[in-house]
């Protein structure tokens, strides 16, 4: 589980939201987005998430120019 997922969970910041999106880089300088989705009980508790992360180098406006 990364940093960011364990601070979501013990901030409980799921009770108010459903879902996170964050951006970042990785430590070779590549671009990502990440999405968080909050996987809750009829109880509103949460019981998992579902963490997608997406490599945005090749598509990133940089790329583009020539």
């Amino acid at each position: 589980m990364t940093d960011l997922a364990l601070k979501l969970m013990n901030e409980k910041y799921y009770m108010k939201n459903d879902y996170v999106v964050n951006s970042g880089r990785t430590k070779d300088g590549k671009l990502l987005a990440s999405s968080t989705f909050f996987i809750k009980d009829e109880n509103q508790e949460l019981i998992g998430m579902l963490c997608i992360n997406n490599n945005l180098t090749d598509i990133s406006y940089d790329n583009y120019l020539t």
